[in-house]
């Protein structure tokens, strides 16, 4: 009798150690996942009041990037966007 209350008392004591241990890791991730909640909620707050600040100038910057596009000259060989006035294409080197 005595045997069979030692041979079961090891695995009692690992089935308690994987229970503690996952019951551990479960606090743990839901306290994670409650950060990250926190932090999504801080950088959409944040996302809204952005366009507000960028466009309080009056200048919208995507029309800079469309005048800036048009002169551009692009590279016959890989129809990439060049400065103007480059001698050589800047992503496969061939002359403009």
């Amino acid at each position: 009798m005595r045997v069979i209350t030692g041979f079961l008392l090891f695995p009692m004591a690992c089935v308690g150690f994987f229970l503690i241990t996952g019951l551990v890791m479960l606090l743990f991730l839901r306290r994670g996942t409650q950060v990250m909640q926190d932090s999504m909620q801080r950088i959409e707050t944040l996302e809204q009041k952005i366009p507000s600040v960028d466009h309080a100038g009056g200048s919208n910057p995507s029309d800079t990037s469309k005048t800036e596009n048009i002169a551009q000259q692009p590279c016959p060989a890989c129809g990439g966007s060049n400065p103007p006035g480059a001698a050589a294409c800047q992503y496969c080197g061939r002359k403009l």
